[in-house]
């Protein structure tokens, strides 16, 4: 146990980089952040809320910073998008982290964000569960039938000037106010929950921007350094952060998502997305049990959940890596090279 000056309280470092490594591991797999799932296990560790979404906004801040120097994503920026995103999401993460301290002095932040993450967290393992049976009964149908598409149809079909052009030289242009209403939302979620807002921006800027993969994923990295980098100094100054173990989980977390990244290549996502969905509806219950007053089963199912679900990722890839190495068995017939048994039978 370690004892952390700035929130006050007492924590296991193994298991805070424990949790960090396999939250990581998810992250890096699935391409998401892991902030919707850091900001409830530091509280359950025994973060007051305040602290534990200022040290997931130094988190975020400090992993954006080296993704974006690993992977050199300068090149692949829209800065027209990103610059927008970002100005607009200072203003909102500094009212989202106002809401934040007004909570914590009536004494009720805690209460209330637990039973908002609550919401999100069983929303979001809904959604996933819904998605991944849908996507398998209607395998090969159109994806335009699905209402996200008709809402981004309907939403791209919006000409509230100004308009603006994302690309030099393109004639397709999109309403400067949907892109200051995307800042000002994920921002403000930023500051209230200390969530990356990649999960709403992402969709948006592929779907409604039609940004391309490679430069929504670049665009949003630097939006949310932008955003995240004057949270976490705000929510700094404010003595609500504590760095130590922001340090920790970047180091950890952030060794987890290259494995979380290596394992892409070796497994396929949609055969783990149940799982990962289970997963974070078992962290909803976790959380609902840490806001009754169930502090120690919240840890266990929260550390145990998350545990199971990178394990299974890691012994995927084993398990992948074991069949590429696997010698084929076959026959050898004179005078001509070795053919697998599935050959020789036919």
């Amino acid at each position: 146990m370690i004892y952390l000056p700035f929130a006050d309280t007492f924590v296991n470092l193994f298991i805070l980089i424990s949790a960090g490594f396999f939250i990581g591991i998810a992250a890096g797999f699935f391409g998401i952040s892991g902030s919707f799932m850091f900001t409830p296990l530091l509280n359950i560790l025994g973060f007051p809320m305040a602290f534990a979404i200022g040290t997931n906004l130094a988190y975020l801040s400090g992993q954006s910073v080296l993704t974006a120097v690993k992977n050199n994503i300068f090149q692949n920026i829209n800065w027209k998008a990103s610059v927008i995103i970002g100005l607009a999401g200072i203003f909102s993460v500094q009212q989202g982290k106002q809401v934040i301290l007004f909570l914590e002095e009536a004494g009720v932040a805690s209460s209330v964000l637990r039973i908002a993450y609550i919401f999100i967290l069983i929303g979001t393992g809904t959604f996933l569960l819904a998605e991944y049976f849908r996507q398998k009964k209607d395998a090969g149908a159109s994806r335009n039938t699905t209402w996200i598409n008709r809402l981004a149809k309907n939403m791209q079909r919006l000409k509230l000037p100004p308009m603006i052009s994302l690309s030099p030289g393109s004639d397709k242009s999109i309403s400067l106010w949907l892109i200051v209403v995307l800042g000002l939302l994920t921002g403000f979620l930023t500051g209230l929950l200390g969530s990356s807002g990649s999960l709403i921006r992402l969709p948006f800027m592929i779907m409604i921007m039609g940004l391309p993969m490679l430069t929504a994923l670049c665009t949003d990295v630097m939006a949310t350094l932008i955003t995240n980098g004057w949270g976490t100094v705000s929510y700094a100054f404010s003595g609500r952060t504590e760095i130590v173990s922001a340090l920790v989980l970047i180091i950890s977390a952030g060794t987890g998502t290259q494995l979380g990244l290596l394992a892409i290549r070796y497994t396929e996502r949609k055969k783990i997305i149940p799982l990962f969905a289970a997963i974070i509806l078992l962290n909803s219950f976790a959380v609902l049990l840490k806001h009754t007053g169930h502090t120690t089963p919240a840890g266990l199912l929260i550390l145990g959940s998350v545990f199971v679900l990178g394990m299974t990722i890691i012994i995927s890839v084993i398990k992948s890596i074991l069949r590429e190495r696997k010698p084929a068995t076959g026959i050898i017939i004179k005078g001509e090279k070795a053919t697998s048994t599935e050959d020789a039978s036919l």
